[in-house]
């Protein structure tokens, strides 16, 4: 599911179907985490918001202030939550 919101769709799928189904869904959400845990969700991208939204304004003030160029291509690590390390993330 190409949205955060996968959970709504995880909770209208019966539990029969999810034998036969690998739901993967994006971002940490706690409703998300939730059905993670209740195993209707296989796996989740985390795509880290708050460090994405916290480097962006760390960004903006060095070139507003200091005048740096900001790179072209800026990477960010993505981590793969399973339902035995979603607690860590």
């Amino acid at each position: 599911m190409p949205s955060s919101r996968v959970s709504y769709v995880a909770n209208c799928i019966d539990s029969i179907s999810f034998k036969k189904l690998a739901v993967i869904g994006f971002d940490g959400t706690p409703e998300n985490i939730k059905c993670l845990n209740e195993n209707k969700i296989s796996f989740l991208i985390s795509q880290k918001p708050f460090k994405q939204g916290f480097d962006s304004i760390k960004l903006m003030v060095n070139y507003l202030i200091e005048n740096n160029q900001p790179s072209h291509e800026i990477f960010f690590p993505i981590d793969i939550l399973t339902k035995e390390n979603a607690a860590f993330n």
